[in-house]
This record gives C-alpha cells, structure tokens and sequence, in this order.
C-alpha cells in the first residue's frame, strides 16, 4: 500500500507537466543560459553569469533549476485546485486564489496563455507570503517562443521585515540562445 500511495504524491499537474516538457525540449535545442541578478533600482549593474551544456550528453537542464518555484505548485495542483477562481478568455486562463483563502497557499495568482496546437506561450505567478515578522512578494513571468521553446524569463523578489523601511529587493532576468 505504501508504494501506491506514494506514487499518488508524485502525479503531478497537467500544466506542470507540460512547463516540464516544454523546458526539456528547450534545454535540448538550446545553446547556453544567460543570467542577470541584483538589486532591484540597479538593472544596469547587474551581474551576468552565462551557463552553456552539452545536449548530447543526457546533462540536467538549467532551466529545470531556474524555474523550479514555478514547478512546485499551480492553480491545477489537485491539493490546492478547489481554492481558485478560474476564468478564461479566449487563449488566456487566470487563476484567483479565493478570498479568505491567502494562508492557504502561497500561490495568489497565476496567469496562462496558450500559443498555436496548445502550447504555453506565457506564464505569470504572483506568490505571496506573510508572517508576523516577515513579507514577502514573488512575481515570475515566463515567455516561450511560437514552438513552445523557453525565451526568457524574469523574476521579482522583495522580502520586507516589519519596523524595517527598507527590506531585501531583488530580481532575476533569464534568457536562452539557441544556435
């Protein structure tokens, strides 16, 4: 019984899944990650760190990395799926977290747009987190080009502690060169 009831904690979500696929793919025909980090007000300074890999070689993804908070949870994820308002517009689905429901799941918003044959074009993910000491705010937004193929991807951290004006504001811009 322990076996089965473990693999029922490792199914994960459709859209999960598909982020996956479409990064796998990505990293096979991709040629090397750039990377910017810093402080955010300092765009221009930030420190660039280029990350290449061999796709011969059965290599892990870098991307697979990079967005692993995006991979953890959506709006999809059958522990959570009950919590969400779900409206669509044509190509577009936005995911509420229900009002009331904010300590429920760090996941507050998440935002989807689909491309041609069903391919995600764009993800967006707020996630927030609150405590007595601590807040904090996190925005991903995830492009991928018309063949579902990783473009780019930019990340907002901004961590404020209580009765401190000033709390920790960073930001993370990732792109992917394919040959």
């Amino acid at each position: 019984m322990t076996s089965c009831a473990s693999e029922v904690s490792e199914v994960k979500d459709p859209l999960i899944q598909q982020i996956e696929a479409q990064l796998a793919k990505s990293c096979k025909e991709g040629a090397s990650f750039s990377k910017k980090a810093g402080a955010l007000g300092t765009e221009g300074s930030w420190e660039e760190q280029q990350v290449t890999w061999d796709q011969s070689v059965d290599a892990s993804c870098p991307l697979t990395e990079e967005l692993e908070m995006l991979l953890k949870e959506s709006y999809l994820t059958a522990k959570v799926a009950s919590n969400y308002n779900v409206t669509e517009s044509g190509d577009t689905i936005i995911a509420n977290l229900q009002q009331g429901l904010r300590k429920s799941s760090a996941l507050q918003q998440q935002k989807v747009v689909y491309g041609e044959e069903d391919r995600i074009a764009y993800v967006y993910t707020l996630m927030k987190q609150d405590s007595w000491l601590y807040s904090t705010d996190i925005r991903l937004s995830v492009f991928f080009d018309e063949s579902g193929r990783y473009e780019n991807h930019s990340l907002i951290v901004k961590t404020d502690i209580v009765g401190i004006s000033e709390g920790f504001h960073a930001g993370i811009q990732g792109d992917m060169l394919y040959e």
